[in-house]
């Protein structure tokens, strides 16, 4: 029987009674336990294995595979505030996603139950923000050792995914819309975006997109030689002058509206463009 302090990762169905629990331990590293008759009304573990909690548990060690037995679970702290906020929950997984890409089973590493439990500790009683993830990411690459931010001066979450040849799906929808539309330029709060904000090239491009489609689409409806005039009358309208099609399409506002959409969004990628150069040659 050993004993050590853990962060429940993950639990999912192993039987009708029981169920796979994964864990970050101080002492043993991530490893996976089956808690027998969890599943059960009166069950020894109810209310004790629910995600993110911190425990003190027990176990008996398997000699033929990595899945140890759970024997005792005794809670110390259920992190209730990851749980009030979807944003605490959403970071919260990929930091749990993030550690068991970059953990292998079974392996000692006690500074990665410390960071981890830094992190809910943080998330239980803070707003998460862009400056959190990327501290957790930093430490994560500094443990690693891809990554020394005294010395390098590239993505730490850039050095892990070439490490680990990848990276938790869940990040990209967490920092492109949840932090970045609302990140402040200190990056200390939680502001709402301010309309029109040319700092969010992807948010003004399609806002200009949607806005010359619907001015063609109401210039026409409202051209008065539309299709339904014509087909009423059974004639083409006189006294009309006829001009070159040339002109005409030059002087319509769908095809004003249309250029300067394309003048501004070549701009844009321009931009970004530049940024990505200059960062990748930083």
């Amino acid at each position: 029987m050993e004993s050590t302090p853990a962060i429940l990762l993950r639990k999912r169905k192993f039987s009708d009674t029981s169920l796979i629990v994964s864990w970050c331990t101080e002492s043993l590293g991530c490893i996976q336990t089956v808690a027998k008759g969890a599943r059960r009304a009166k069950s020894p573990f109810a209310g004790r294995l629910d995600l993110f909690f911190e425990a003190e548990i027990q176990i008996a060690r398997s000699r033929k595979s990595d899945l140890h037995t759970l024997t005792e679970v005794v809670l110390k702290n259920p992190f209730g505030g990851i749980r009030k906020n979807y944003l605490s929950t959403q970071t919260a997984a990929y930091f749990v996603e993030l550690i068991e890409i970059c953990t292998e089973r079974d392996h000692r590493e006690p500074e990665l139950f410390a960071l981890l439990h830094r992190a809910f500790s943080y998330l239980d009683e803070n707003m998460p923000n862009l400056r959190a993830v990327t501290h957790f990411e930093t430490e994560l690459a500094r443990i690693a050792g891809v990554h020394d931010p005294k010395i390098l001066k590239n993505d730490p979450a850039f050095a892990l995914g070439n490490l680990f040849g990848k990276l938790p799906i869940s990040r990209t929808p967490l920092l492109d819309y949840t932090f970045l539309p609302f990140q402040s330029q200190s990056l200390d709060c939680v502001q709402p975006p301010r309309p029109m904000k040319l700092t969010n090239s992807t948010g003004l491009a399609r806002r200009l997109v949607l806005l010359s489609t619907s001015i063609s689409e109401q210039r026409t409806e409202s051209s008065p030689g539309s299709t339904a005039g014509s087909t009423s009358t059974g004639s083409p309208p006189k006294n009309r002058q006829s001009r070159p099609e040339s002109m005409s399409a030059a002087s319509t506002p769908e095809s004003k509206s249309a250029t300067i959409t394309c003048v501004v969004l070549n701009f844009l990628m321009s931009q970004s463009f530049r940024k990505s150069r200059s960062r990748a040659t930083a």
